[in-house]
């Protein structure tokens, strides 16, 4: 049975997509080229060796420097709110009473955005991290949710839901963490601005230069029997992949003048994620190989940006 995909907002991960399909359901417009136009990369050696999440467009759940450039670009804060369980189901009925939804914080592992069963023979199976959905409903037994980064729909039972928020995680506690989007008046932003900025921050930063601390720490797994961070690199950097697709639609969408490789810059991650995929269920390719292919998108990256910021 194929499984209908839902047309909802895709952010580059679980927090800007469920940021994103708030503000499109809210009609809050200033939100989406804020999100589309993001350009980070982050890494840390210390998660990676601990099998959190350890790579990729943010450096935690909650995308900080998203939060900033939000206040900053559009006037919009993201307001976090922590709730018991003998409140957060009365909260949460209160919220979509005023608003129609609410961004939850959840763990991953009571989800069925994937079918498990038949990842499981990837070696593929449920583990406890946390992700971002969207609260549609209440009823007595259930709720319904929406997981707008797999574009997937499901009703809970009350059960696993309550589970899910109070949960201790890879990467940390979930204390019934929920967020909305507020703003006395939004302000405008223009596209343009809006990628200087991120490419700028992106060189002052030296972003690209964790793309090689990563590959440098990769090639160090020669002999490490246990292949599980791959797998998490595997998902940690959809968010690289998709933050690539995201520039490449706002190109189209703006008639944006770039630099000619950025398609060879979105296949090159693509087939890092393919390669640590196969490396983590079957072994095949070395880290080595691995490596040094992270490492030459990393000095493509650096190169890639500096020629944004002539462009723009």
């Amino acid at each position: 049975m194929i499984r209908m995909l839902l047309d909802t907002f895709q952010g580059y991960n679980c927090y800007s997509s469920a940021l994103g399909e708030y503000a499109k359901q809210k009609n809050i417009d200033q939100v989406e080229n804020i999100i589309l136009s993001q350009w980070s990369f982050f890494f840390d050696e210390e998660q990676f060796y601990k099998n959190q999440w350890y790579t990729g467009a943010a450096d935690g759940p909650v995308d900080v420097v998203l939060n900033e450039d939000l206040r900053n670009f559009a006037n919009i804060e993201v307001l976090e709110h922590i709730s018991s369980e003998s409140q957060a189901i009365d909260e949460g009925r209160k919220v979509l009473e005023k608003h129609g939804l609410q961004i939850v914080l959840m763990d991953f592992y009571y989800m069925n955005s994937f079918n498990w069963k038949s990842l499981s023979r990837f070696n593929v199976t449920r583990e406890h991290d946390p992700h971002f959905a969207v609260l549609t409903q209440i009823n007595e037994n259930s709720v319904h949710i929406i997981d707008p980064y797999y574009h997937h729909e499901e009703n809970m039972s009350m059960e696993d839901f309550i589970k899910s928020r109070n949960s201790m995680t890879k990467q940390g506690k979930i204390s019934f963490n929920s967020y909305e989007i507020f703003s006395n008046g939004t302000k405008k932003s223009n596209i343009k601005e809006l990628l200087y900025y991120r490419f700028n921050r992106y060189l002052q930063e030296k972003m690209f230069g964790k793309i090689t601390q990563f590959g440098q720490v990769v090639k160090k797994q020669l002999d490490n029997k246990d292949r599980k961070w791959a797998f998490t690199g595997y998902n940690c950097l959809n968010s690289v992949v998709y933050q690539h697709q995201n520039l490449i639609n706002l190109q189209k969408k703006f008639s944006l003048e770039m630099p000619p490789n950025l398609q060879e810059l979105l296949d090159n991650w693509a087939l890092i994620r393919k390669k640590l995929f196969e490396y983590y269920s079957r072994g095949s390719y070395n880290t080595e190989e691995i490596s040094n292919l992270i490492c030459k998108v990393a000095s493509s990256e650096e190169q890639f940006a500096q020629e944004v910021l002539k462009v723009l």
